[in-house]
């Protein structure tokens, strides 16, 4: 009877332990990763900006026929107060490129003015540095100080980088198994 006793004790023990280390690694992890979502009809955008890597991870997706998806992954700084500036990190902005010269040459053809817009606004925002709106700004800057102020180091499953690499993955497994599928129904 005792030793039941001990080992029901001894189990909610660990169990306790295991609930206050997870929730403070989701405390941990909530200061060091701050998420804005934005939605309106079909249009829904995600910023996603983690503090420790200085990154921000930008989803853009319209549910709508055909849905569009969009992810880019950016450098992040900060600069002064309430000051933050992004850069479109090199590999998404060849990403973004790729994209571009798929859309000019898909059923819904571009002018060659527009596309040449396009790729010049991925390489500006590639080589240079711009500044988020002041609303952003703040609300960043908001949860920065608190980030400052409590944050206790914890290693998260994966970077922004590595989910930004995955999300691209998969997106193009979608878009080749359904460029398969138009080829197969014709």
């Amino acid at each position: 009877m005792e030793i039941t006793l001990g080992f029901a004790a001894l189990w909610a023990v660990w169990w306790a332990w295991r609930a206050m280390r997870t929730k403070r690694f989701q405390r941990a992890m909530d200061l060091r990763r701050m998420t804005i979502h934005k939605r309106q009809d079909v249009f829904a955008d995600t910023w996603e900006f983690d503090f420790v890597e200085m990154a921000l991870l930008y989803e853009y997706r319209v549910f709508d026929w055909p849905p569009v998806e969009s992810n880019s992954l950016y450098a992040l700084r900060r600069c002064g107060d309430s000051h933050w500036e992004v850069q479109l990190m090199w590999e998404s902005a060849e990403d973004r490129l790729r994209e571009i010269d798929r859309d000019a040459k898909s059923s819904l053809p571009m002018s060659e003015d527009e596309v040449s817009r396009l790729r010049a606004s991925i390489r500006k925002q590639r080589d240079g540095w711009r500044q988020l709106d002041d609303h952003m700004a703040a609300q960043l800057d908001t949860h920065y100080k608190l980030f400052l102020a409590s944050y206790e180091p914890v290693t998260p499953d994966f970077r922004l980088e590595d989910l930004w690499r995955r999300m691209t993955a998969l997106k193009r497994e979608r878009e080749a198994r359904e460029t398969l599928r138009q080829e197969r129904a014709v």
